[in-house]
């Protein structure tokens, strides 16, 4: 288990620094987070305390408000018209 979640901890680091679209960016962070809910899951089957799979619970939830609010972000720079790509020279206030 924690190889696997190792190895999606990095992939997501490496999405989020190498992708320039802010919706790549987050599904990056998501990546991350469902990383360390693997390897939480596997440590608390190994253990056999239930706490990790609790914890691993809340960061589900964490994430899924993490998407909704970077959605309603991307959604209003879109109509705005700013876009959605975070190195763009343009002046984003």
């Amino acid at each position: 288990y924690s190889i696997v979640g190792a190895t999606l901890f990095v992939l997501g680091i490496l999405i989020v620094l190498l992708r320039k679209s802010f919706l790549f960016i987050l599904m990056g962070l998501e990546v991350m987070l469902n990383g360390i809910n693997v390897v939480l899951v596997g440590f608390t089957r190994v253990t056999g305390n239930l706490e990790g799979q609790g914890l691993a619970l809340i960061l589900i939830a964490l994430g899924a408000s993490e998407v909704a609010v970077g959605l309603g972000i991307a959604i209003n720079l879109v109509r705005t018209g700013i876009g959605l790509n975070v190195d763009s020279k343009e002046d984003k206030r």
